[in-house]
């Protein structure tokens, strides 16, 4: 998680993220990309809030 957390950190502005939250002991990093709310566990979990579908969620996951 602290990789992760420090690699979100590091590309905010080139990701064009937004509120950047990462809880190293909780295991969850969570941000905004374009009007959805992210949220990455340890446990490799992906959530992804606000998606329209599964289809929008899969076109989501493949944004760089």
């Amino acid at each position: 998680m602290d990789v992760l957390c420090s690699i979100l950190q590091k590309n905010i502005q080139e990701a064009n993220i937004s509120e950047l939250k990462c809880s190293e002991r909780l295991g969850v990093a969570r941000f905004d990309l374009g009007g959805n709310t992210i949220l990455l566990y340890r446990n490799s979990k992906i959530d992804i809030r606000r998606a329209a579908d599964i289809a929008d969620a899969r076109l989501i996951m493949k944004k760089k």
